[in-house]
């Protein structure tokens, strides 16, 4: 049984992939016209169409297992029409291509998912697989109304007989497209961000070593670290390729999630050749139609989840009077404050206290207005900010060392205008104000600031290829041999089932029926939690807060009563920090 569970891992793997990618390569072929072949970028810009695809069609139909399977094999047979080309890509660097594949293969291999599986991530891909686009999502499940981009793409990878047992596989799937995509650009760009691009491979060899921390947040600095690329690239070439890239990779990211925008700062370089730019981009007509379109569909899609252009953003959000599905912004606004708590240490500080003092979201932050990085840097959290450090002071020691025994094979070092170095800070100084988490872009912010830092010291000066590629070497036999422990680790444990490994099988909640205007509703017995519970799925108090539900021209309106949601609210939030902190 093991041995037919992974082989069909591989298969699907293989499938997904190829149907992705067999969308990808005419995308950029159409949308970005380049004709170059690069598997990874092919990749990227694959999810990107898919994106398009799953939001759209969800207006008028769900996502049910006939869609996706329909969608998937259009793909698959459009990759196979490019299979020449992926071969002789693989041919080109046969070794290093099969160790990306081999490594996303055994990263892949887990029935640990992600902490959040049952809060939002299966219960939002039920509902797109099960209902067209509902009004007021945020009455049943505020957490699933987010703008969830990649899970909206991974709706669409319900297969039969596994159904969703194998949708996880695709955020890494979208890693390794990104690993191709370094390798290539470490292939063509010679000397130029080598150093980098070695900083991104050490970055992702040493700290993201299980499938289970992805979620959306590894594949969105993915997204940052291309823009980065693709802008530096343009510095060099001013090949208006890369500025194409570059918008389409950020609008997509910020779809993904919203912190993605301080990268909007990166794109204050192209101010320099603004009228010859702004032109280029209305030339590629594909391009501006395809960009309007995305934004337009995305942002319809928001509003009438939530009322909100980009929840739980209140500014962006109508009143309940316009738009009475609505949760009201006043419970947006506790919700961002919340939320806004949580990044600026909020947990860590209760904890500290030994949850003696009740301090609400808003009390948290007025208190620690100006002080709160005190609290955040006890946070576990931050051991992954110094992950990302250590591997800057030690290429900064070999760096020393280098000097001191005068090697003479060092990477020619390329030079950047200063201003780069200070269009990279203003990023990475929004991120440290407003959500000074590591894992909400940190790492590309801090990364790329760092690099064109310590460029301009000459910190790197004396780096030699050979010294990075042995630290390659020592972080792919880190990366391999950790995630076979876990894996021996996951094969035996008895909290983990064994009886499909690696696919996961999903734990069961327990439910009730209740009826209002003759939609049938299941409440969990959790708490908060969904699960797999068939859709439409919520929690008692969430039920409670319910006014109407209505179907108008065969679409769901759900209104909630403020107060309600507000009172459920506070009582999570209260949980989350007292109870289970």
């Amino acid at each position: 049984m093991l041995l037919l569970n992974i082989f069909s891992l591989i298969l699907i793997f293989i499938f997904f992939s190829l149907s992705i990618l067999g969308y990808g390569y005419y995308f950029k072929k159409f949308i970005i016209k380049e004709n170059e072949f690069d598997i990874g970028e092919s990749g990227i810009f694959g999810f990107v169409f898919l994106y398009l695809v799953a939001v759209t069609i969800h207006f008028f139909f769900s996502l049910n297992q006939i869609t996706s399977t329909t969608i998937l094999m259009i793909g698959f047979l459009i990759s196979l029409k490019i299979l020449t080309k992926v071969r002789e890509y693989f041919n080109k660097k046969l070794f290093i291509n099969l160790l990306i594949v081999t490594l996303s293969l055994v990263l892949a291999a887990t029935n640990n998912l992600h902490d959040d599986v049952y809060l939002y991530q299966l219960p939002y891909i039920n509902y797109l697989q099960s209902e067209k686009i509902i009004f007021g999502l945020s009455s049943l499940n505020d957490f699933s109304a987010y703008s969830h981009g990649l899970y909206d793409i991974m709706a669409l990878f319900k297969v039969p007989i596994f159904i969703n047992q194998t949708i996880f596989l695709i955020p890494v799937i979208f890693v390794m497209f990104f690993l191709f995509i370094i390798n290539n650009k470490l292939k063509i760009n010679k000397n130029y961000l080598k150093i980098f691009l070695y900083i991104i491979l050490f970055l992702f060899l040493f700290k993201f070593t299980r499938s289970k921390q992805f979620g959306t947040d590894v594949p969105v600095i993915c997204l940052l670290f291309l823009i980065q690329i693709y802008i530096l690239n343009f510095i060099k070439s001013g090949n208006k390729n890369y500025f194409f890239k570059s918008i389409t990779i950020f609008i997509f990211a910020v779809f993904l999630k919203i912190y993605a925008v301080f990268a909007i700062f990166y794109f204050l370089i192209f101010l320099k050749n603004f009228k010859k730019n702004i032109l280029n981009f209305f030339k590629n007509r594909n391009l501006f139609f395809f960009i309007f379109f995305i934004c337009f569909i995305t942002f319809s899609k928001n509003i009438i989840h939530t009322g909100c252009l980009m929840y739980p953003i209140t500014s962006t959000c109508l009143d309940k009077e316009n738009a009475s599905w609505s949760i009201g912004k006043k419970a947006i606004e506790l919700r961002k404050v919340s939320l806004e708590a949580a990044t600026k240490g909020i947990r860590i500080y209760i904890r500290n206290q030994n949850h003696r003092e009740i301090i609400t979201p808003e009390e948290y932050l007025e208190k620690f207005k100006y002080t709160y990085h005190l609290n955040v840097i006890q946070d576990p959290d931050f051991e992954r900010f110094l992950v990302l450090i250590s591997i800057f002071l030690i290429l900064c020691l070999i760096n020393s060392l280098n000097f001191i025994i005068k090697k003479k094979d060092y990477l020619n070092q390329e030079k950047f205008d200063r201003k780069i170095l200070y269009l990279s800070f203003f990023p990475f100084l929004a991120w440290i104000i407003y959500i000074p988490h590591i894992r909400y872009g940190g790492y590309s912010y801090i990364a790329l600031f760092l690099y064109l830092l310590f460029l301009e010291l000459n910190l790197f000066k004396y780096l030699a290829k050979k010294n990075l590629n042995i630290l390659l070497i020592l972080g792919l036999v880190f990366i391999f041999s950790k995630n076979f422990s876990r894996i021996k680790d996951e094969y035996n444990l008895k909290k983990f089932s064994t009886n499909n490994y690696p696919l996961p099988e999903y734990k069961t909640f327990n439910y009730s029926s209740k009826k209002i205007n003759n939609l049938e509703l299941k409440i969990s017995d959790h708490w908060q939690l969904c699960g797999e519970i068939p859709f439409p799925c919520l929690v008692q108090s969430n039920f409670d807060s319910i006014n109407q539900i209505k179907l108008v021209f065969g679409y769901y309106f759900i209104n909630s009563d403020e107060q309600k949601v507000i009172k459920h609210m506070k009582k999570e939030i209260y949980k989350i920090h007292y109870e289970m902190n």
